[in-house]
């Protein structure tokens, strides 16, 4: 199938790219740059399918008209590896797609997740990745901000 084929190639890009970050940010483990993804045509193809995919974004579907992507990068755990309680303040939204059955907890509440699957949370929101006997744990994540096509601005008469 178009979303095994996506995730598999993505798979391959981010076991070759982790490296330039490794245990240098709330990820205590394997990672590729911030921008690593920005412009990754499989990435891409996540982001069209995840977009059009109206469930993911029932309350919020019918106000975001685009999305700007700031930053995409992926982290690679393995044994004794995981990630600091932290969130993403700055930006509207953070999303991560999964590579494995696995879990995040948000807001101190575990979420068990599967290959393929995709969780948003606001920035604002905390999260972590727990200390465990990880095997090639993949996530690619990204930080975004909703654009409103009828959005008001301070410097418009709307």
């Amino acid at each position: 199938n178009d979303l095994e084929d996506v995730l598999t190639s993505l798979e391959h890009k981010i076991k070759k790219d982790v490296g330039q970050m490794d245990y240098k940010t709330n990820v205590q483990g394997q990672m590729t740059n911030f921008k690593q993804y920005n412009h990754d045509p499989d990435f891409h193809k996540i982001l069209k399918i995840w977009l059009n995919c109206k469930a993911q974004f029932k309350m919020l579907h019918n106000y975001i008209d685009k999305i700007n992507v700031i930053d995409s990068w992926a982290n690679v755990l393995n044994k004794d590896d995981y990630v600091h309680k932290h969130d993403h303040i700055d930006f509207h939204f953070n999303s991560v797609l999964y590579f494995n059955e696995t879990q995040i907890n948000i807001e101190n509440t575990d979420i068990n997740v599967a290959r393929g699957d995709i969780v948003t949370m606001f920035g604002f929101m905390k999260h972590y990745v727990k200390k465990d006997n990880y095997n090639n744990r993949i996530s690619l994540a990204w930080n975004w901000n909703a654009i409103y096509e009828n959005a008001w601005s301070k410097n418009e008469n709307n």
